[in-house]
């Protein structure tokens, strides 16, 4: 499960755009009462595949009881950040 959506370059860490981003969480912790996601981006879904650098790092930060949905946790989490302005354009792949 990812997401994809275009990035422009002032998005990614890098100054690069990418027309089909591939984003994916790379890692989940829950601290505290607070649940951080953080998503990798990539160039494309081959970029990931062959263990590209990311050109997006980002670290997402929500209150655990504040995020709820059907399925398992990384599912609900990806509902989450679409619920996001910055991922509203983003698809499911």
């Amino acid at each position: 499960m990812a997401l994809q959506k275009q990035l422009n370059q002032n998005e990614t860490n890098v100054n690069m755009s990418a027309t089909e981003a591939y984003l994916k969480i790379s890692r989940l912790s829950v601290i505290d009462g607070y649940l951080t996601i953080e998503v990798h981006g990539y160039s494309s879904q081959e970029s990931r595949q062959i263990n590209a650098y990311p050109i997006l790092i980002k670290q997402y930060t929500a209150m655990y009881n504040d995020i709820t949905g059907t399925g398992n946790l990384i599912e609900i989490c990806y509902a989450y950040l679409k619920g996001l302005d910055e991922f509203s354009s983003a698809t499911d792949v």
